[in-house]
């Protein structure tokens, strides 16, 4: 509702950054520190891929099984 009063010519979906910037808020973070805030902690995670993906350097995907439709 709050995305779509802030913009209502856009339809907006609430994501997980959208919810920690609720708590962060409620922390006492500045707002100007919530984007610095989330790219820290993806830098973390990717991070940790890349130094996973080093010890055993193969491709990791996950399991799936495409049922869309087959183009030509």
């Amino acid at each position: 509702r709050l995305l779509a009063q802030h913009k209502p010519d856009r339809p907006l979906h609430a994501n997980v950054e959208f919810y920690a910037a609720v708590v962060m808020e409620e922390c006492g973070i500045p707002p100007e520190m919530f984007t610095p805030t989330f790219a820290l902690a993806r830098t973390v995670g990717w991070t940790a891929h890349v130094l996973e993906q080093a010890r055993d350097p193969k491709i990791i995907r996950p399991s799936a099984r495409y049922v869309g439709r087959r183009l030509a």
